[in-house]
């Protein structure tokens, strides 16, 4: 059986102690090792805050929370953050229902820091 053709893009920005990702189309099983990479390259540097815009994810499954999931956790136990911000509609009900809420930071949306002079 042929799974149906998923796409996922990923843009990375750095500012600072902060690290922005938006995610752009679906986050699944057959799609979310790219994620998961870019979050570990992301770990490696010096940032503190980790944001995840999920305003064009379209979908998001059982593997891909559990993997934010442990990612929010990884990371407070050594004292950074993991916000998750822009979630639509039917995102933002996989994260209520599951729990998530209670585990990282979900908005509505993300205001930069203003830009150091």
């Amino acid at each position: 059986m042929s799974l149906p053709n998923r796409s996922l893009r990923i843009l990375t920005a750095h500012r600072g102690h902060t690290v922005r990702i938006a995610v752009f189309g679906e986050l699944d099983r057959g799609t979310l090792l790219p994620l998961s990479k870019e979050l570990e390259q992301c770990d490696r540097g010096p940032a503190s805050v980790f944001v995840i815009d999920l305003a064009a994810l379209e979908f998001l499954d059982g593997a891909s929370f559990r993997m934010l999931l442990e990612f929010g956790r990884r990371l407070r136990r050594r004292g950074r953050h993991l916000t998750l911000v822009n979630p639509s509609p039917q995102v933002r009900r996989i994260l209520a229902v599951a729990a998530m809420v209670h585990e990282v930071d979900v908005l509505d949306e993300w205001l930069e820091e203003p830009a150091e002079r």
